[in-house]
């Protein structure tokens, strides 16, 4: 099973939300809990998963954005 965000928070002894902002470059996270977060990242090999990150931006990995021209084609 693969490690999870909420598991790479724990191991490094700060908040999922910490976590996130670390994998997210936000610029308020303190130099050595960046580091403490990446070290772990790196260790246990964590890739984000890409469905859950297509969730969370409110589109399916295939899915194209809504363009308002329609879906469908009678041209038979």
């Amino acid at each position: 099973m693969a490690i999870t965000l909420e598991q790479i928070a724990k191991m490094a002894g700060v908040s999922r939300s910490t976590a996130s902002r670390v994998i997210n470059n936000h610029p308020h996270v303190r130099p050595e809990v960046r580091e403490r977060v990446w070290r772990i990242i790196r260790e246990v090999g964590y890739e984000p998963n890409p469905a859950a990150r297509a969730l969370a931006a409110r589109r399916l990995p295939d899915e194209q954005p809504d363009t308002g021209e329609g879906g469908t084609s009678d041209s038979d």
